[in-house]
């Protein structure tokens, strides 16, 4: 729901939760059910209740794809007639149990995962060609130069403050051009494109 409040931005648009389930079918990982995901789920989620909102993000918007926003709607909204419990005003509003509704989730995820898999792998693996030497951290977006052998972008690391580097494509060197924190307080995509 944030996503479609917030005009398609947020996880439900992301490629993250994507790659995440598309890596669990490929290695055949467990999918949790509900009781599952709160108990164990959060004990081997080193990122604290993230695996929460990949389930919740998916399995919302597999009922979306299935049964329509509407629906999904009539069952998160509070009003008269609605089941206090959410799970009873889950088959109030999709006329069958929560996990039964998430074990056909469930099956339809593998499937559609797989398709995907079969599809990503009609095509090679492009070859690894390093950039850099070292990591760079988070970058922009970043920028070639005109004559195709310069790399321009923001980069921020731990321990540094964020500046604008050039990355020579040829020897992979890395040269800071300006602090970020005193030339371009407001976007560094301002700053590249100066």
């Amino acid at each position: 729901m944030e996503t479609w409040y917030g005009g398609g931005l947020g996880r439900a648009q992301g490629g993250y939760d994507e790659m995440v389930f598309r890596a669990m079918v490929r290695d055949g990982a467990h999918f949790y059910d509900p009781l599952g995901l709160v108990s164990e789920g959060t004990e081997v989620d080193f990122q604290t209740g993230a695996n929460a909102y990949l389930y919740g993000t998916r399995f919302v918007s597999y009922l979306a794809l299935i049964y329509g926003p509407d629906k999904v709607i009539d069952w998160l909204r509070r009003a008269e007639g609605t089941e206090r419990y959410y799970a009873q005003d889950f088959e109030r509003v999709f006329s069958r149990p929560l996990g039964q509704a998430w074990q056909e989730w469930i099956t339809w995820e593998q499937g559609f995962q797989q398709a995907n898999l079969q599809s990503v792998r009609q095509h090679p693996i492009t070859p690894l060609q390093e950039v850099a030497r070292r990591g760079l951290g988070a970058l922009s977006r970043a920028y070639l130069s005109n004559d195709g052998r310069t790399l321009y972008a923001a980069a921020r690391y731990p321990g540094r403050v964020p500046h604008l580097a050039s990355i020579d494509l040829a020897s992979g060197k890395v040269t800071e051009l300006t602090n970020c924190a005193v030339r371009c307080p407001t976007s560094h995509l301002a700053c590249l494109r100066r």
